[in-house]
């Protein structure tokens, strides 16, 4: 299908950049969610090792698992944040 260049984007096209912008935002949460349970894997293991080795069972865990959280949030929305100064 031929388009005629004064006439701009085809539908083609723009179905194309809808859905290249759709799998965009799939990567961008897919990334987020793992930054999260990055987080909270490792300074839950570090809680956990923290236990093993001085016997403070539960509570490095805990506590890693709580600064595991509050790391993997503040990251969650510092992304937010951006995307939608990327909005804008």
């Amino acid at each position: 299908m031929a388009r005629c260049p004064l006439a701009g984007h085809d539908e083609n096209d723009q179905r194309r950049e809808k859905d290249a912008r759709l799998i965009g935002s799939w990567i961008r949460q897919g990334t987020i969610v793992l930054e999260f349970l990055g987080c909270l894997g490792l300074c839950g293991y570090g809680g956990y090792w923290i236990d093993r080795r001085w016997g403070a069972a539960p509570w490095g865990l805990l506590g890693g698992l709580l600064v595991g959280m509050g790391a993997g949030l503040y990251l969650m929305i510092r992304e937010a944040a951006r995307w939608t100064d990327d909005k804008r």
